[in-house]
């Protein structure tokens, strides 16, 4: 009911218990924190259609108490294979967000490997967010995830208008 051009979909809490603090994380190993992610994603996108793009895929490693935080996606690619091709049978889309770079090193969340996998499943509407908290991160890497995403085959990132994807034009 609200005018808005752009909504985006994000996960950072289930049960009632946001990521941030911590006790989501108490008593589940990582492989069993990033599944339940996984799963609680899938069922999300599956059921809820008020959001333009997924974003931030890979959120749970921002704050996962493990020495290595890092998602080994090949655990939990058919899930997240079906988060992709919900997405794009939905007329959704996914977002690159540029802060995963302070954990990555190198790509933002979620890494280029999936922005691939999405784009190889037919998935053709991507957005850059940056997460900038402060004015000195507005932007940050936005360019170098702009020539990822040419090298992946993307030839724009998109944007809405009253919710609707330039790609739907």
């Amino acid at each position: 009911r609200y005018p808005f051009d752009f909504v985006i979909g994000s996960i950072h809490v289930i049960n009632h218990t946001e990521f941030y603090y911590g006790d989501f994380f108490k008593g589940l190993v990582k492989e069993d924190a990033h599944r339940y992610f996984f799963e609680e994603t899938l069922r999300c996108v599956k059921n809820f259609d008020c959001f333009n793009v997924l974003g931030h895929l890979d959120y749970i490693m921002r704050y996962g108490p493990y020495e290595n935080k890092k998602v080994e996606y090949n655990k939990y690619q058919d899930i997240i294979d079906e988060i992709f091709k919900t997405l794009i049978a939905k007329g959704k889309g996914i977002e690159i967000n540029t802060s995963g770079y302070a954990v990555n090193g190198n790509c933002g969340f979620p890494n280029y490997q999936q922005i691939k996998r999405y784009y190889d499943l037919g998935g053709k509407i991507i957005t850059i967010g940056t997460d900038s908290h402060t004015s000195d991160r507005v932007g940050q890497y936005t360019n170098d995830a702009v020539e990822h995403l040419k090298k992946i085959g993307f030839k724009e990132v998109s944007t809405f208008t009253k919710r609707s994807c330039d790609l739907n034009k």
